[in-house]
């Protein structure tokens, strides 16, 4: 045995100033997930397959130029309700060993004129492992991101 799992949970929130009807096409459109869900620029990230639907699967790997082995993320998408919530499942992976899983909530609603998102982790991993602190800073700056991505869209 190699010892107990650590657990945690957090919640980010964000306003943003575009519909809530935007924000879900945001999710929807995995062309544009792979620009704005990367954490950071440095990184690569290609989604293998995408269906994103109640009972869909996507695949995706996250490398950085001077990785040699990619991070593998599985979601299965629990519950959508377009406009409202999306609850996903994830298994995060690295040359083949499992590194954490984790229950994804993304809540949206209309907010002065805009929306506020809130998107809730709870997290399973190894004891030992620093996962908790990147789940933390991805999906920090994943939410940024989707900020960065309106403001690019509202420009262009």
């Amino acid at each position: 045995m190699t010892g107990w799992m650590a657990h945690e949970s957090f919640s980010l929130e964000r306003e943003y100033e575009v519909s809530v009807s935007r924000v879900f096409a945001a999710w929807e459109d995995v062309e544009g997930r792979a620009l704005w869900q990367k954490p950071a620029a440095h990184l690569h990230l290609v989604y293998d397959r995408a269906d994103f639907r109640v009972g869909g699967r996507d695949v995706s790997r996250c490398w950085a130029d001077d990785e040699s082995d990619a991070y593998q993320a599985i979601v299965h998408y629990q519950d959508i309700v377009p406009d409202h919530r999306i609850i996903m499942s994830e298994t995060v992976s690295k040359a083949g060993t499992h590194l954490a899983s984790a229950l994804v909530t993304v809540e949206m609603c209309a907010d002065n004129g805009g929306t506020r998102l809130r998107l809730t982790l709870q997290i399973v991993g190894e004891t030992n492992s620093e996962i908790f602190a990147g789940y933390r800073e991805g999906w920090g700056a994943l939410i940024e991101n989707l900020a960065l991505h309106f403001e690019a869209e509202t420009t262009s």
